[in-house]
């Protein structure tokens, strides 16, 4: 898009994802800073149009801003995340012309801080290539770690889950019927608005959305099995207590279609780690859920593209009948330990 001053016209979802001034995605950077705060993911909100026009307005003044001052006078940039519309200007500038830059950014338990140089954090070739040079230049592996770390990392996430989303699940709870002689696969739902803004990148490769690759699973198993063997359970992330968005209430309305759909709401007290630890696979869109699933040695269908897909720690199917038989294969083994 050509413009002549800082002043867009009409804003949609596609005109944001696709909108860049001077070669910087300033579209995608207001988005990310827009939905962070409101978790309107499909800018459905009273003041999505509004809002976006203005921090899109701020990036291009911001880019117009950094073009003018680093050209002359810098040649190594450092930062503190490159996500949103603020930030991501000076980090696309500086990449364009060839300085010089390290994006810092905290880990998820903030205790360490990541240089991502002129990457973002969801860049999942990247993030996957570091991690492959450390393992290789790592002598000597304890593996004893990464027990100790998963054991962390679930007392970690059950307690944000209290703390940021009021949601306090007891632990070992399983659903009243739960049937351990059957195959149980478990669909984890994220809130779907997080890994958008890292781009078109970051859109699911089979399915539309989460919705969409519930409802053809549940059908898939329904037609095929007739829940005779297989029990389909779909677990809401605790994230999605309280949002009224309609992409959140369309997966809560599945419960409604699909009378016998094992739909476990965000406020419920089961334990998604109990859950976890007794499944017979694991699908889900990016998660963590992921890695501790593998490291339970529970195989996981991912159904977007992530740091462990490329590393092959979980399945990526590439269309529908390879995503079926994937759920079909009774003894589908996890795909990578090691990642």
């Amino acid at each position: 898009h050509v413009m002549k001053n800082h002043d867009i016209i009409g804003i949609d979802f596609d005109y944001t994802f696709d909108y860049k001034y001077k070669g910087v995605d300033n579209g995608l950077s207001a988005y990310s800073s827009y939905v962070e705060l409101t978790r309107d993911r499909d800018l459905d909100g009273n003041i999505a149009n509004k809002t976006i026009k203005k921090l899109v307005n701020t990036s291009n003044q911001l880019t117009d801003y950094f073009y003018r001052l680093i050209k002359k006078k810098y040649r190594k940039i450092y930062m503190f995340n490159g996500r949103n519309n603020n930030y991501r200007p000076l980090l696309q500038v500086s990449k364009i012309l060839k300085k010089e830059i390290h994006n810092l950014e905290f880990s998820g338990d903030r205790n360490r801080i990541f240089d991502l140089r002129h990457f973002l954090p969801f860049d999942s070739n990247f993030i996957a290539n570091e991690i492959e040079n450390f393992w290789k230049k790592t002598k000597k592996k304890n593996l004893k770690l990464v027990d100790k770390y998963i054991l962390m990392w679930e007392k970690f996430q059950t307690q944000k889950h209290k703390e940021f989303f009021s949601v306090k699940q007891k632990k070992n709870l399983l659903p009243i019927n739960w049937n351990n002689n059957k195959r149980n696969i478990i669909f984890f739902c994220n809130s779907e608005d997080e890994s958008l803004t890292g781009g078109r990148d970051h859109f699911y490769k089979v399915f539309k959305n989460q919705r969409d690759a519930i409802e053809k699973t549940y059908k898939m198993i329904k037609i095929e099995d007739g829940f005779q063997t297989i029990d389909f359970w779909v677990r809401m992330h605790p994230r999605m207590t309280g949002l009224n968005w309609d992409f959140l209430i369309e997966t809560t309305n599945l419960k409604k279609k699909f009378r016998d759909l094992n739909l476990i709401l965000p406020k419920s007290e089961i334990s998604s780690y109990a859950i976890l630890k007794k499944s017979s696979l694991i699908i889900a869109p990016a998660s963590s859920l992921s890695m501790e699933a593998v490291h339970h040695n529970i195989p996981v269908i991912n159904i977007q593209n992530e740091p462990f897909t490329v590393l092959k720690g979980s399945y990526l199917p590439k269309n529908e009948n390879d995503f079926k038989k994937l759920i079909f294969t009774k003894k589908l083994k996890p795909r990578s330990a090691i990642a």
